[in-house]
């Protein structure tokens, strides 16, 4: 008997929600007695540096500038004619292209969804229908895929608690009596300017309060400058982006996520959770799902500033419900842990595969 052999494609250059996952699950499958796990990434990603520097076996790194060349193609030809894989498992919509263009005879093609946004015409005609099965982030991005396609499977995106296993740190800068957490990218979908327009709101001179920011993106510098409209800046920290980012949820007291749309499975939800925080989050369908309102967290209105604020005061003003929330919330995020992620995405492969291939 040999183990099923997955070949994963990543063109992804940043160090994002997705890219992480990708590198979870390669890393996990590496001593895996079923799976043989070969990753294909961009060489100029994140992602393939991070590999390196642990070491993982069975990464080929291939150049991808957002274009696509006959070259390229050719090269990524003749590594799958190689490899021979069983699975092709395509982590981001230029994956998918390389998927459908590169398959090679009885070969499977797995697709992961993260995110909520629409699909194009054009890809439900061409790519979503040559799958094997689809990879969703959420019940949400499930049931839209469901309407246009087959072959769809819930598998949400974990978190590695072995992170979240250390204790508070004095990391944090000017800190408050309480401390407010944000982290993720500054664009326009993560709803910075919600938050802070409803942080606005906070009487500083009764509550002793801070917003905390860390990320970076190409909206950090005009949310530098609304904060200062705001004239909310002397309670307003911006980090840039930042390693080892757990130790800024172990120094916070709330961690709050506004994002407006496109989530699909909000992975600093449940960093904050497993860093047992309380988070109060908008009420994204796919947070419905991570989140009970007024149970491990809160939900807000989506787009509401004024909700948000009154649910910041709710926090900051009761310092029992800050606990009981972050203790509830570090025990629901358990159903998110890696090995239980890696292992829906194993079974998946058996299934697709007919089990063990001799």
């Amino acid at each position: 008997m040999r183990k099923i052999k997955v070949l994963h494609i990543d063109t992804g250059k940043s160090w994002r929600g997705g890219q992480k996952q990708v590198f979870y699950l390669h890393k996990s499958l590496k001593n895996n007695a079923n799976v043989k796990s070969i990753l294909l990434c961009n060489e100029d990603g994140l992602l393939y540096k991070n590999c390196v520097k642990e070491n993982l076996r069975d990464v080929i790194p291939f150049f991808y500038s957002k274009k696509y060349s006959i070259k390229v193609l050719r090269a990524l030809r003749d590594i799958i004619k190689r490899k021979t894989p069983d699975i092709i498992h395509c982590h981001d919509s230029n994956a998918m292209f390389m998927g459908v263009i590169l398959k090679r005879g009885n070969c499977k093609l797995v697709h992961t969804r993260r995110v909520s946004y629409p699909v194009s015409f054009i890809s439900k005609m061409f790519f979503y229908n040559k799958f094997d099965a689809h990879i969703c982030v959420s019940d949400d991005i499930k049931k839209y895929l469901d309407t246009f396609t087959k072959s769809t499977f819930t598998i949400h995106s974990c978190v590695n608690l072995n992170l979240f296993k250390g204790k508070a740190q004095d990391i944090l800068v000017n800190k408050g009596v309480i401390n407010l957490l944000f982290v993720g990218s500054f664009t326009g979908q993560k709803g910075i300017d919600i938050l802070l327009k409803s942080f606005a709101k906070i009487d500083f001179n009764f509550y002793k309060v801070v917003l905390h920011l860390v990320g970076d993106g190409k909206l950090i510098e005009k949310m530098k400058e609304l904060s200062k409209k705001l004239k909310i800046d002397k309670n307003v920290v911006f980090y840039g982006k930042k390693d080892s980012i757990e130790k800024y949820y172990f120094d916070s007291d709330i961690v709050v996520i506004p994002s407006i749309g496109g989530e699909g499975s909000c992975g600093t939800i449940k960093e904050g959770m497993a860093a047992g925080k309380p988070v109060i989050a908008s009420n994204l369908k796919s947070n419905l799902e991570l989140i009970t309102h007024n149970f491990n967290g809160i939900l807000f209105e989506n787009k509401d500033i004024g909700k948000l604020s009154e649910s910041i005061l709710k926090l900051i003003q009761n310092k029992n419900k800050r606990l009981e929330y972050g203790e509830k919330a570090k025990k629901t995020v358990e159903e998110f842990d890696i090995r239980k992620t890696v292992e829906k995405n194993i079974e998946l492969y058996r299934r697709l595969s007919g089990g063990e291939i001799s």
